[in-house]
């Protein structure tokens, strides 16, 4: 695997960096990365210090790594590529937020260069199965990583090649290795609101080429209702880690930073009064219909 040196930086002083071995390197001759390339992935969270993220990404790291662990990848569900058609997918054609949208992510993902931020690969498949030219993947743990390869691996299969496809970064979204202008299309599902968004919406919008495309699936929640989420869950002693929905504020900035944005649903009292009824009948339901975000730089 040939890594992509040109479009790496250094993700806290965003300079430029140099390979040596297995090892990215900055002006400095100080050590940014290593590259695991049995993995596909560059290791950057081990060798930067992020500030005031540090505590708050530790956090996580130990969250997602254990339950990375307790995971494992169901048999015989290989994708044949020729028939795959990623608008007929039940997890964005059965979303009524994303139908709003009326969008063909084919022709978002198809020949384009994309950046996925977080999660276990259950997008990631998908991008790569619709043509995407490129795909990074960034996340801060590392098992979840390991994990979202062997996912990709069993759904397209052994003669769907990889190399110089699909790239892993175990780092925050806060503070992305890549040159600003670079991506067509930056993808996230349910793991924005676990960020600082001041810092990794900013960071989407540098990284993103102008007139490229961001599309999120993320709740969005009263500022009110975020509070007394935190403090019931404080009460019960449920820990959720960096469990932090959207709100307004979110959702101004996002408007302030992109020329064009949109968000369903667009009634988000209905949406807050869904999110209480949930809480009230105490919904089992994993699956309810998460807002979606779409955006042009």
């Amino acid at each position: 695997m040939k890594l992509p040196i040109q479009i790496l930086i250094n993700p806290i002083s965003q300079k430029p960096l140099s390979l040596k071995g297995t090892g990215l390197y900055d002006e400095n001759n100080v050590k940014c990365a290593e590259f695991f390339d049995e993995d596909m992935r560059l290791d950057w969270i081990s060798y930067n210090q992020y500030n005031e993220l540090d505590n708050r990404v530790l956090r996580e790291i130990n969250k997602y790594d254990n339950w990375a662990d307790q995971q494992s990848i169901k048999k015989n569900t290989t994708i044949l590529i020729n028939d795959f058609n990623i608008n007929g997918q039940k997890i964005y054609a059965e979303n009524p937020n994303f139908k709003n949208l009326k969008l063909d992510l084919e022709e978002l993902v198809k020949d384009k260069i994309v950046l996925d931020i977080g999660g276990s690969c259950i997008d990631t498949w998908r991008l790569l199965a619709a043509g995407a030219t490129e795909v990074h993947h960034i996340e801060v743990s590392k098992n979840s990583q390991k994990f979202g390869l062997n996912r990709i691996k069993a759904k397209l299969g052994r003669d769907f090649d990889l190399t110089n496809k699909l790239f892993f970064h175990t780092s925050p979204a806060e503070y992305l290795p890549f040159i600003s202008n670079h991506f067509d299309f930056v993808f996230s599902r349910s793991t924005i609101h676990h960020t600082e968004r001041i810092l990794s919406l900013k960071e989407i919008h540098r990284v993103l080429k102008v007139e490229g495309f961001f599309l999120f699936f993320e709740p969005i929640q009263n500022v009110l209702i975020n509070k007394i989420m935190h403090l019931s869950r404080k009460l019960r002693k449920v820990d959720r880690g960096t469990d932090n929905p959207l709100t307004k504020t979110d959702l101004n900035l996002l408007n302030n930073l992109f020329k064009e944005m949109q968000y369903y649903p667009k009634n988000l009292l209905l949406n807050d009064l869904g999110v209480i009824n949930r809480w009230l009948l105490k919904s089992k339901n994993k699956k309810p219909n998460v807002p979606v975000l779409f955006g042009i730089k």
